[in-house]
């Protein structure tokens, strides 16, 4: 697989189906370039498309475990390239135990008051028993790295089964989650378990 291909994947990474105009604003090569790499992804069963009139959609293939290696590996990268700096991560580490199942990060967009712009962060943190205590460790260090980094923070601590719940009840749940997203801790865990609800 090339970059070019890992380009196209990273625009499908939003979890949606996606024109074959979509795409093509969203990458750096011309039309002809970018129908060849999506052709190329799709007879490798990476994404799959499928045809409403005249137009092709475009979405990642779930169902294939090749396609949650690779998104997780680009999530990876996306987070080693990131500016959110060392006390992320940190704060990451310090959350993370055995019961730790995995850790999202939803970028929010800007909260503009005044002349002032206000930066925020969601955490979601899914676990598998110990709710409690990982939740007051991750209130105790959302609070020193909001300090510390002048971003407001939020954060959400679910036990599994609770995780799953909300998305079958709201599935605009998962959607919003995915929007605009990195995976901190155990990416591939964490398309593994949901994609039964993207495929």
């Amino acid at each position: 697989m090339n970059e070019k291909e890992l380009l196209v994947l990273n625009v499908l990474r939003e979890f949606r189906e996606f024109g074959f105009s979509d795409i093509l604003k969203n990458v750096p090569f011309s039309r002809e370039p970018a129908f060849r790499y999506l052709q190329s992804l799709t007879r490798q069963n990476i994404i799959k498309k499928r045809r409403i009139a005249n137009l092709y959609l475009y979405s990642l293939n779930m169902e294939n475990d090749e396609t949650i290696s690779i998104i997780s590996f680009l999530n990876n990268r996306e987070l080693n390239n990131s500016d959110y700096g060392p006390e992320i991560k940190k704060m990451v580490y310090e959350i993370t135990d055995k019961n730790v199942l995995f850790i999202i990060l939803m970028k929010k967009p800007e909260e503009k008051k005044g002349k002032k712009k206000n930066r925020r962060i969601d955490f979601v943190v899914v676990c598998s028993h110990n709710k409690k205590e990982i939740s007051e460790k991750t209130q105790k260090m959302s609070k020193n790295l909001e300090y510390k980094t002048k971003i407001k923070i939020m954060g959400a601590v679910y036990l599994y089964e609770e995780f799953l719940d909300r998305i079958k009840e709201k599935p605009s749940y998962l959607r919003d989650l995915l929007k605009n997203h990195i995976v901190l801790f155990n990416a591939e865990r964490f398309y593994l378990e949901i994609r039964k609800f993207l495929i």
